[in-house]
């Protein structure tokens, strides 16, 4: 006769993985959501300083002439 409770067992097991997988899946999904929010707000600030520095060089331009 076949083992339909040792294939169950098996089924079951394997679903419990494919459970955790999943949510590692989605931590590492939030993570990588996070980390791309840091990385925008870090290039918006970059380009914040890139545009104090060109007003100071033209200040410092208009000072000069």
């Amino acid at each position: 006769m076949p083992d339909f409770q040792g294939r169950s067992i098996k089924t079951i097991r394997n679903s419990q993985f494919a459970i955790r997988n999943s949510q590692f899946a989605i931590r590492n999904s939030q993570f990588a959501i996070r980390n791309s929010q840091f990385a925008i707000r870090n290039s918006q600030f970059a380009i914040r300083n890139s545009q104090f520095a060109i007003r100071n060089s033209q200040f410092a331009i208009r000072n000069s002439q």
